[in-house]
C-alpha cells in the first residue's frame, strides 16, 4: 500500500464528514438504499485482514481502495444498496453457467463498453480482473477492476437485461464521492420544502444546507425539474423569494409531470413562507383546478391549504380540509390520528371518535381490510399508545383525574390521554361490538403485537414511491430481486441463486 498522501487524506476526511452529515440528516432513511445500510459502515480492515483479502484475490487492491477499506470502513453505506468487501468469486456460483468464473488477478479484457455478445479477445472470462463492488438492483452490478491497466476503475454490468459491460467511474473514490453528492441532493429534494418553511417562520439554520447550496448552484442550468425546484426552495430558505419564484418557473418549463400544478404548489409554499397566506390560498385553488391531478399532488395542495387556514386562524375550515385529506387516503392512518388529536384538543370527543371509526370502517393502513382485529389495531392502538405515553411522561397515568387546570402539568395533553379509552369504546361500539371493545380495554395484558405490513398502494392516479426496508444484520445489504420477465439473475447476484417465485427481496451476505 502506498504511503501517506495529503490529497488522499483530505478526500477521505471529506467523505467521512459527508457520510456523517447524511446520517444525521436522513433520519427517516428516505434516500435510495438507506433503509438497508442505514448509513452505517462496518469496521475498517486491519493490516492483516487487508493482506488476507489481497492474497485471496491474487492481486493488490488500488491504493485508494485499500486506504478506504482500512481507514473508513470495509463495507456498508455506499452507492445503490451499499458496497461489499472485495472478495474472489464463488466458483460454485458460476458452475453450469455459460460464463467461466472470473480470475481477479488476470488482466481486464476491455478498454471500452462491450456488448453482451462480445467475447474477450484474450479468451477466458469477460469478467477477468474484476471483483463485485455493489448490487445496483434488478441483477445489475458495479464491478471494481483490479487486474490490468484499468485497475482502479469501476464498471457497470447490465448482463441481467442482456445489456453491456460499461465504464461507470474512473476511480473508486470518484464513484463514492459522486454517490454522496447525489444522495445529498436526493435528500434535499424531499426535505427542502419543510426546511424552507421552518426557516421562514424563524426556525434554525440547517447544517446540511451549507453542503447542499454549492451542489445546487453548480447545477442551476441543468434541464431537471427536480433540481430547479430544489434550487427554488434553497433560495426560499435563503430569503431570496424573487429568485425562488424564478427557479420554480424555470422548473415548470422543463417538467413533464404536472408542471403547472406543481408550479402552483411551489408558489403557494413560497407565498406562505413570506406570510402571504391569502395569496397562498389563491395559488392552491389554481393548482386544484388543474385537471387529472395525481393523488400525491392533490394531497400536497390540500396540505398547503390546511396550513394556510390554520395560520389565518380559520380553524373550522382547516379541520374540514384536514378531514377531506384523511377521507381520501388509504395508505396510512396518520392523518386520521392527527385529526382526532385536533378534535380532542377542542374537547370534541364525539368528533374524534367518528374520525377513528371511519379509519376502522375503511380499513385504512391494513392490507386486508376484512380482518377486523387488524383494522382495530391500525385505527386505534397507535394513537392510544401515544396518548398514554404522553400522559406518563408528565408523571400521570392515562385516565387519572386531573388535579390542575388546563394550563398546569397535564393540561390539554392529559385530557387527551383521559379521553382515549372513551374514544375507542364509542367508536368500536358501532363497528366491532362488545368483544372488540373489551379486547381494547385489556390490550396491556396481551403480548405486544408486531405492526401490520405496509399496504400496497392503490392503483390509479397516485404516484407514491416505496422501498423495502429490512433490519440489517452484520455485514448484510438488501438487494431487490430482478425485474420480472426482462431480467435474469447472473452469477454475481445472490451467489448465483436463481429467481424464486414470489420473491421480492433477498439479503446478500458480504465477505469479511
Amino acid at each position: 500500500m502506498a504511503g501517506p498522501s495529503p490529497e488522499l487524506d483530505a478526500r477521505l476526511a471529506r467523505i467521512a464528514g459527508r457520510l456523517a452529515l447524511l446520517a444525521a440528516s436522513d433520519r427517516e432513511l428516505k434516500v435510495f438504499g438507506a433503509a438497508g445500510h442505514r448509513w452505517q459502515l462496518e469496521p475498517p480492515l486491519d493490516a492483516g485482514e487487508l493482506a488476507a483479502v489481497e492474497a485471496a484475490l491474487g492481486a493488490a487492491l488500488p491504493a485508494e481502495v485499500a486506504a478506504f477499506l482500512t481507514r473508513i470502513g470495509r463495507a456498508g453505506a455506499g452507492p445503490y444498496y451499499g458496497f461489499v468487501t472485495p472478495a474472489p468469486p464463488d466458483p460454485a456460483a458460476w458452475a453450469g453457467d455459460q460464463e467461466v468464473a472470473p480470475r481477479p488477478a488476470a488482466p481486464f479484457p476491455f478498454d471500452a463498453e462491450a456488448a453482451l455478445e462480445v467475447a474477450p479477445a484474450t479468451g477466458g472470462s469477460r469478467y477477468d480482473g474484476t471483483v463485485l463492488l455493489a448490487h445496483q438492483g434488478c441483477g445489475y452490478v458495479s464491478l471494481l477492476i483490479v487486474g490490468g491497466p484499468r485497475a482502479g476503475e469501476v464498471w457497470a454490468d447490465f448482463a441481467a437485461a442482456e445489456g453491456p459491460l460499461a465504464p461507470e467511474a474512473p476511480s473508486f473514490l470518484t464513484w463514492y464521492e459522486g454517490w454522496l453528492d447525489d444522495a445529498l441532493l436526493e435528500w434535499a429534494r424531499d426535505a427542502l420544502p419543510a426546511i424552507a418553511a421552518a426557516r421562514a417562520a424563524g426556525g434554525p439554520t440547517v447544517a446540511a444546507m451549507e453542503a447542499v447550496a454549492p451542489l445546487l448552484d453548480a447545477r442551476a442550468e441543468a434541464p431537471s425539474a427536480d433540481l430547479r425546484r430544489s434550487l427554488g426552495y434553497l433560495r426560499c430558505y435563503q430569503g431570496r423569494f424573487d429568485d425562488a419564484e424564478a427557479a420554480f418557473d424555470r422548473a415548470a418549463e422543463v417538467g413533464t409531470q404536472e408542471p403547472e400544478a406543481r408550479r402552483r404548489l411551489d408558489r403557494a409554499r413560497l407565498r406562505a413562507a413570506a406570510g402571504r397566506y391569502a395569496d397562498a390560498l389563491d395559488e392552491v385553488a389554481a393548482g386544484l383546478a388543474t385537471p387529472g391531478l395525481w393523488y400525491a399532488t392533490r394531497d400536497a395542495l390540500l396540505g398547503e391549504r390546511q396550513a394556510a387556514l390554520f395560520a389565518q386562524g380559520h380553524r373550522a375550515e382547516a379541520l374540514a380540509t384536514m378531514d377531506l385529506r384523511a377521507e381520501q387516503t388509504f395508505f396510512d392512518v396518520a392523518l386520521h390520528h392527527a385529526l382526532a388529536r385536533e378534535h380532542l384538543a377542542d374537547g370534541d370527543v364525539d368528533a374524534a371518535a367518528a374520525v377513528l371509526a371511519r379509519a376502522f370502517r375503511l380499513g385504512i393502513g391494513v392490507p386486508r381490510p376484512t380482518e377486523v382485529e387488524a383494522r382495530r389495531r391500525a385505527a386505534y392502538d397507535g394513537l392510544v399508545a401515544a396518548l398514554e405515553a404522553e400522559a406518563r411522561r408528565r408523571g400521570r397515568r392515562a385516565g387519572a383525574p386531573r388535579r390542575r387546570g388546563r394550563g398546569g402539568v397535564g393540561g390539554r395533553e392529559l385530557m387527551r390521554g383521559a379521553a382515549a379509552f372513551a374514544i375507542v369504546t364509542a367508536a368500536l361500539g358501532g363497528g366491532c361490538g362488545g368483544a372488540a371493545a373489551v379486547a381494547v380495554r385489556r390490550r396491556r395484558r396481551r403480548p405486544a403485537r408486531s405492526a401490520p405490513p405496509a399496504p400496497t398502494p392503490a392503483t390509479g392516479a397516485a404516484s407514491p414511491s416505496s422501498s423495502s426496508a429490512t433490519t440489517p444484520g452484520a455485514r448484510t445489504s438488501t438487494t431487490p430481486a430482478p425485474c420480472a420477465a426482462r431480467c435474469t439473475l447472473t452469477p454475481w447476484s445472490a451467489g448465483g441463486a436463481r429467481r424464486r417465485a414470489g420473491s421480492r427481496a433477498r439479503t446478500v451476505a458480504t465477505s469479511s
